[in-house]
């Protein structure tokens, strides 16, 4: 698999970052390295007392505008909840492929967009 695929401005990917207080971020981004590099180095807002972060999920979409859609879900859900609800049920793909692609550090990660998994969104029942 080509790394060089998912740094591509066509792909954009959700991530949730766990910071070592066990507190929850998601967020998106074209390049998975530089953006928890930011994070990690204190570089983006608020979030400084939760470093350092690791990634516990990341989803590869092919559209801004779908990403945002997903990460605005995810969102409004609760992240931290919609992430346990989603690793419970064993909806979160465990392939790892995109951290190991990149050599992110471990966690579990989601990869294809919503319509490849037969969804159009982040499941939201109870």
């Amino acid at each position: 698999m080509n790394p060089l695929i998912y740094n591509s401005p066509l792909v954009c990917f959700v991530y949730i970052i766990r910071g070592v207080t066990d507190y929850h971020y998601c967020g998106i981004t074209s390049n998975l390295q530089k953006r928890l590099q930011q994070h990690n180095e204190g570089r983006t807002d608020y979030k400084t007392p939760h470093r350092p972060f690791e990634y516990v999920y990341v989803k590869r979409l092919f559209s801004r505008k779908e990403a945002r859609y997903y990460e605005k879900a995810i969102k409004a859900f609760g992240v931290k909840r919609w992430y346990t609800r989603e690793l419970l049920s064993n909806r979160i793909e465990s392939s790892r492929q995109i951290i190991k692609a990149l050599n992110l550090p471990d966690g579990i990660a989601g990869t294809g967009s919503p319509s490849e998994q037969g969804r159009t969104m982040p499941a939201m029942g109870s």
